[in-house]
């Protein structure tokens, strides 16, 4: 889940994935990133809890919002009243402005007129009508309700969805009638094709199944199993890619999850992600790779962006590098402006002034201090070191944190003394 702070994006169990300027903070566990400003947390095992003027009393609750009433229902992930209080169990985020919410299981929930009355739904955007489908990821509407179930995602600017199993749907002027598509963009012709996660058509129609994301501008695609195409100049004709994004040059690789050339093709299987602006990329089971100057030559990196240097590092999520070359195995996200990062299994270590020696720390920000503590996810220090095992985020401006399992702490002026909270 992602959560930015002043868009109340909420992440979701996607790897860990860091923005330093938008400052998103994503975590493999429900989202877990707020503040305790006004009252005490009494509840273990809350991943973010937002308090404005009630404390919150129940376990489990991933991210509450409450500006005006206490939060009674446990097992929610985010709860995001305005007005009202959240009596539903088991919801992963909701957030109301003028109605209290009745559903179990709906992991996110937006209503800004109507109550929710399905289970089961992931996200739901309402802006003037009622949900009653089951097991919807994300629902948006402007003018009409969904009657269809198992939708992740659907936007609907002009007509309703009669589709199951679509787990993102955009639509702008037809309707959807095919099932198991999880993204639908439409601009000005009818989807007919089945198991398509993601399709972006703005010229020609889609005729292949199996297809997660298919983005085509000037060309049909007739290619099977492809999660996401782009294409501005060439058609794809490789099967199994997830997602393709061609400017210039065609793709003649399978397996690769996302491609994005300007300049280059490329020739590797198995990448996820890949973006070149210089040179080709000749590894394979690449997640995601950002090259501005120099190739990758590494295997199962999920996400490498190098501005000066090479990476010679293994199973590397994401890697960000502005000065130095990596030489750890298993990092997610590396971001480095100044030294080199010698850890292992660190998904995300942001350094500005000191190397991190400590191993399986996901996320690691430290502007005056080392980190010593190993399996911490998100460790973020501007004055005093952090000397915790297994915690996920720890902020800290005013005092040290010397508890473990602990997910997120922020503390403004005191240390943490508790454990296995997720977010104090």
């Amino acid at each position: 889940m992602q959560y930015y702070r002043n868009q109340c994006v909420q992440c979701y169990r996607e790897p860990v994935q860091y923005y330093r300027n938008q400052r998103v903070q994503c975590y493999r566990e429900p989202v877990q990133y707020y503040r305790n400003q006004c009252a005490n947390v009494a509840e273990s095992q809350c991943s973010i809890i937002e308090i404005s003027g009630h404390s919150v009393t129940e376990s489990q609750c991933s991210i509450i919002e409450i500006s005006g009433r206490s939060v009674t229902e446990s097992q929610c992930s985010i709860i995001e009243t305005s007005g009202h209080s959240v009596t539903e169990s088991q919801c992963s985020i909701i957030e109301t402005s003028g109605r209290s919410v009745r559903e179990s299981q709906c992991s996110i929930l937006e209503t800004s007129g109507c109550s929710v009355t399905e289970s089961q739904c992931s996200i739901i955007e309402i802006s003037g009508h009622s949900v009653t489908e089951s097991q919807c990821s994300i629902i948006e509407i402007s003018g009409h309700s969904v009657t269809e179930s198992q939708c992740s995602i659907i936007e609907i600017n002009g007509r309703s969805v009669t589709e199951s199993q679509c787990s993102i749907i955009e639509i702008s002027g037809r309707s959807v009638r095919e099932s198991q598509c999880s993204i639908v963009e439409i601009s000005g012709r009818s989807v007919t094709e089945s198991q398509c996660s993601i399709i972006e058509t703005s010229v020609r129609s889609v005729t292949e199944s199996q297809c997660s994301i298919i983005e085509t501008s000037v060309l049909s695609v007739t290619e099977s199993q492809c999660s996401i195409i782009e294409t501005s100049v060439h058609s794809v004709t490789e099967s199994q890619w997830s997602i393709v994004e061609i400017s210039g040059c065609s793709v003649t690789e399978s397996p690769c999850s996302i491609v994005e050339i300007s300049g280059r093709s490329v020739t590797e299987s198995q990448c996820s992600i890949v973006e070149i602006s210089r040179r080709s990329v000749t590894e394979s089971q690449c997640s995601i790779i950002e090259i501005s100057g120099h190739s990758v030559t590494e295997s199962q990196c999920s996400n490498v962006k190098i501005s000066g240097c090479s990476v010679t590092e293994s199973q590397c999520s994401i890697i960000e590098i502005s000065g130095c070359s990596v030489t750890e195995s298993q990092c997610s996200i590396i971001e480095i402006s100044r030294r080199s990062v010698t850890e292992s299994q660190c998904s995300i270590i942001e350094i500005s002034r000191r190397s991190v020696t400590e191993s399986q720390c996901i996320v690691t920000e430290t502007s005056g201090h080392s980190v010593t503590e190993s399996q911490c996810s998100i460790i973020e220090t501007s004055g005093h070191s952090v000397t915790e095992s297994q915690c996920s985020v720890i902020e800290t401006s005013g005092r040290s944190v010397r508890e473990s399992q602990c997910s997120i702490i922020e503390t403004s002026g005191c240390s943490v003394t508790e454990s296995q909270c997720s977010i104090i």
